[in-house]
Order: C-alpha cells, then structure tokens, then sequence
C-alpha cells in the first residue's frame, strides 16, 4: 500500500498523452478529467513552466509524470547501443525536472528500462536518482517487468511502496 501526501489520492483512471495543447483542451478543459499522466520525454522540449500554468488554471488537476520508457522500450533498436552516459544524462535531467515540479505533480515513474539497460543498472539508478526524489515528497512508482520474474516481483513489493505492473505483462 503506498504512503499517500496530500497530493497522492487513490484514482481509478489517469489519462495520458495531454502534453500538447490539443489534447489538454480535449482531455481536461473538455472532459473535465482531473488525473493525467505526462512523459517527461515530451516534456522535456516544453518551456519551464509548463505544470505550473497547467495548475495555475486547473488547481485541481493532479499530474503524472512517466519517465519516457515506453518510448525507448518501443523504438529499443534505437537506444540499446546509446553509451551509459547518455542514460545517465537523461536520468539526471528527469531527476531535476521532478525536483524543480515536485509542487505540480502528485507521482512519478522510474526509468524501467530493464530491457536495455539491465535490472542492476535499474536498480541503481532507484537507489541513486530516485530514492531522493522519494524523500523529497514525490511518490515513485517503480515499474516491474518480466525480466524480473515474479521473485523480482515480490522483491519490489517489499522494498518499494508504490510498483506498478508494465503493460508488455
């Protein structure tokens, strides 16, 4: 069971792919959808304050922030060669947007990219990049995959609080 701050409420359904206009204004001005789920890869290319005017105008709007794996997982030929220094850059990179956002966002995912980079290096990366993101108040959703098994399951369940299934299983 996840520990849950104030901004961490249990939902039912998060919606993604609103980080463009077109579809924010469908999906939360139109619909009213109040739980949203935004990659850090396209936002990334967004200017600075971005979540702080998406919050601005909808207070109640609760934000999501998914690392960009299903990207890299689904176009894997592209990336399993990139050198440990382009992970590393981009981690880093996702690590400070969170920290800079963590008053705009109520959870995020780590980079599961088990497929590419190895479970160890995974595992390393928690330790390293998201484990302060945790202690800063940011909920992390660490995301389980098969190459895990389900011993890895279970281990995930007992050391993190919040783990989410992949879609691939």
């Amino acid at each position: 069971m996840a520990k849950h701050s104030s901004l961490n409420i249990p939902t039912s359904i998060v919606i993604s792919g609103v980080e463009s206009d077109r579809y924010f204004d469908i999906v939360v001005r139109k619909s009213g959808v109040r739980f949203v789920l935004m990659s850090y890869h396209y936002l990334q290319k967004k200017e600075k304050d971005f979540l702080k005017k998406r919050i601005e105008e909808f207070p109640d709007l609760k934000i999501f922030i998914d690392s960009g794996a299903h990207t890299f997982l689904s176009n894997r030929d592209d990336f399993v060669d990139k050198p440990m220094s382009f992970w590393e850059t981009y981690i880093k990179g996702y690590q400070d947007f969170l920290t800079a956002n963590k008053d705009y966002i109520f959870a995020c995912a780590n980079l599961d990219i088990e497929a590419i980079v190895g479970i160890d290096k995974v595992d390393e990366w928690n330790d390293k990049y998201f484990k302060p993101v945790e202690e800063s108040g940011i909920e992390v959703c660490y995301i389980w995959h098969s190459e895990r098994g389900q011993d890895g399951w279970r281990e995930m369940c007992s050391k993190h609080s919040y783990v989410g299934l992949s879609y691939e299983n």
